[in-house]
């Protein structure tokens, strides 16, 4: 019995966190462990660090970044490893590090709150609460001197006088709790043309892509464009730039998150899995509509970087790769003119000068050269099997580097995106790979991160945090590319289960972004996309296809709402929400639901299933029957005169079923 109370009291005892030291030891996530050895006293995001704050009446500084972060890290370097820094941050604040993709819902929050202040978001995001969890002031990098002065300000002011503090956090919480009176509107086919012709106004026509520095990849926008305006022009000349720039790995091949200047030229290093899932998509449409060797060949190479550095032996993808590598940002990547003579041979020097700008003075940091083709007008040649012979040589020469640090956490919504990209992939480039690697990825997330409930990161065996629309949303969306890839009718009752729990974060207003929590101060609906498509907007498209699918009333009242809800601010600013306006497409142009009826190697089964892949056709559901089926779109539909049958369908009413290849073509159009 002694020796019972005395392992009863060990366990209290262990419970009890030393506030007075850094508890970032503990988590799993890479960002997190980043920051356990610094001097700073980092406590993870939980209401035990809130609970002291209050207690001994402290501010509360909260840093929020992410594993690949290029000016993440160069704050922790500045500040985050100083002693200078760290007394002042122990002695006036409980400082918490926060990892922006395992908390998207408290980052979004605080996000919106910078917004509000009239600061420019970013990352490292240094925002300043009241014990509460209410928002005082806040930026994003701050370099070490002005960081040490705003401490000093701001935890000598909390200790004279709280009063002021707790007003501007009070207003500051009533804004942000508030939901933004949605005005319905009126859902008109004029709009798509009205909406594709205001994105352009800010096309850059000398470099493609849309404004000045830095240069996201218009990843939705341009989606958007093949959909509303596909004989525009601004289209390629971006799929051209984008992949011409620097911000294409020409040797590796996957693309960086961003360029830092307005021609593609110079990016952030770090890759992103979410970037490249969704620019793997526009080039297979591009590739669909344009029938350019050029863009499947991206394509390609994008899903095939995923394949070889980005997927775990497990089967899920890892979700970043950092910018820096040796404390170095780029390092990795850049070559210097002296590096490349003495690697290869003359004639290979020779056309790799020619072939991507090489010169002695680079463009990049010390004397290096970012490859780029800004400058070489037969951008096809990198393909020809002699350059890609080159550029395999320098591929096998760079591995030997010291390579970036890769964030090898699984996070569900960004491997929906990959998977549905794979699945795509597979569709239009017949690559088995792409769809043995969408398939493996997506058991592995059934079985690891839905198994009791839905469930937003893994890592070491560990999953963690119930998952956000995000999730929902994004696995949704590829597991429908998943269906009509390989026709298992499992993985379409997977995405309509999703759905269903999925409408639990449903409101007038739309889809939450996060479940009610007492962790969070309030939650968020939002429509605009970001870096990656909105997750309302993405959300639309899943309940208009699923509709076609199984028609449920549910998923079609609730399509409509959301178009209504967002068809005022479409109309005002189009080119903040190009997925939305995806949805709105397919809903204004009449999908088309098609059965076919036969088995998957039926010549003619393959016919059919080709050409609709093959081709740019993307407000489209397809199913298969090879069976009996318990796919509502699919019911009473049968072969004519044995042989495989096609049928086309809008709005539930269908053209007389045809087993002739021509009439089928014919009918799609």
């Amino acid at each position: 019995m002694k020796l019972l109370l005395i392992f009863l009291l060990l366990i209290s005892c262990s419970k009890k966190i030393n506030m007075k030291q850094n508890n970032l030891s503990g988590e799993k996530s890479p960002y997190l462990l980043q920051h356990q050895h610094n001097p700073v006293w980092w406590q993870p995001w939980s209401e035990q660090a809130f609970d002291y704050a209050k207690k001994n009446n402290k501010l509360v500084f909260i840093s929020i970044g992410y594993s690949t972060c290029h000016w993440c890290h160069v704050m922790e370097k500045e500040s985050f490893e100083s002693e200078d820094v760290a007394k002042i941050l122990n002695k006036y604040f409980v400082s918490i590090k926060i990892d922006r993709e395992e908390r998207p819902d408290v980052d979004s929050i605080y996000m919106k709150a910078i917004h509000m202040m009239g600061r420019r978001g970013g990352w490292p995001m240094s925002m300043f609460l009241t014990p509460d969890k209410k928002p005082v002031w806040g930026g994003t990098y701050f370099p070490k001197v002005r960081f040490m002065d705003i401490l000093n300000s701001l935890g000598s002011q909390w200790e004279k006088d709280q009063k002021n503090f707790y007003d501007s956090s009070k207003r500051i919480g009533e804004i942000l709790d508030q939901n933004i009176p949605r005005e319905k509107g009126q859902i008109h086919i004029d709009i798509l043309k009205i909406s594709a012709k205001k994105m352009l106004a800010g096309f850059d026509k000398d470099y493609g892509g849309f404004g000045g520095a830095p240069k996201f990849p218009p990843k939705m926008r341009l989606r958007y464009l093949m959909r509303a305006m596909p004989e525009s022009k601004a289209i390629d000349k971006t799929l051209d730039s984008m992949f011409k720039g620097g911000m294409y790995d020409h040797i590796g091949g996957g693309f960086a998150r961003y360029s830092v200047d307005k021609k593609w030229l110079i990016p952030h290093f770090e890759k992103m899995l979410y970037d490249n899932a969704s620019l793997a998509k526009v080039y297979l449409e591009g590739y669909q509509l344009r029938k350019k060797e050029l863009y499947k060949n991206i394509a390609g190479e994008t899903l095939d970087y995923i394949l070889r550095d980005m997927t775990s032996p497990k089967g899920y993808f890892l979700s970043a790769t950092d910018a820096d590598s040796e404390g170095v940002e780029g390092k990795f990547y850049v070559w210097k003119e002296s590096e490349l003579k003495k690697i290869l041979t003359t004639t290979e020097f020779t056309t790799i000068k020619k072939l991507y700008g090489v010169t002695a003075g680079g463009n990049f940091d010390h004397q290096s050269n970012n490859l780029n083709l800004l400058d070489y007008k037969n951008v096809n040649d990198v393909f020809s099997p002699s350059i890609l012979k080159i550029r395999k040589k320098l591929y096998e020469i760079r591995k030997k580097r010291i390579p970036p640090i890769t964030d090898d956490k699984a996070i569900t919504s960004w491997n929906g995106l990959m998977i549905g990209a794979l699945a795509m992939g597979y569709q239009v480039l017949g690559d088995e790979r792409y769809l043995s690697a969408a398939t493996r990825a997506a058991n592995f997330i059934q079985k690891n991160l839905d198994n009791k409930g839905l469930y937003h990161t893994y890592r070491d065996g560990t999953v963690k945090i119930k998952g956000f629309l995000t999730d929902y949303a994004y696995l949704i969306e590829g597991l429908l590319h998943l269906y009509e890839a390989s026709f298992d009718p499992s993985i379409l009752s997977w995405a309509i289960d999703l759905q269903k729990r999925q409408e639990n974060l449903w409101s007038k207003d739309g889809y939450y972004f996060a479940l009610k929590s007492p962790e969070l101060i309030t939650r968020t609906i939002d429509f605009s996309d970001n870096a990656r498509p909105n997750p309302n907007g993405v959300s639309l498209l899943n309940l208009l296809k699923l509709y076609d699918y199984t028609f449920n009333e549910k998923y079609m009242n609730n399509a409509k709402t959301l178009m209504e809800i967002t068809a005022p601010q479409v109309e005002k600013y189009p080119q903040s929400f190009a997925q939305i306006l995806i949805g709105f497409d397919y809903y204004l142009k009449k999908s088309k639901e098609i059965a076919i009826v036969g088995e998957m190697d039926d010549p003619l089964t393959q016919k059919f299933t080709h050409h609709l892949r093959a081709n740019f056709l993307p407000n489209k559901v397809v199913a298969l029957k090879k069976g009996k089926s318990n796919i509502p779109l699919l019911e009473e539909k049968v072969m004519l005169g044995g042989k495989a049958t096609a049928y086309v369908c809008e709005n539930k009413i269908c053209k007389l079923p045809t087993n002739d290849f021509e009439t089928f073509k014919g009918l799609l159009k």
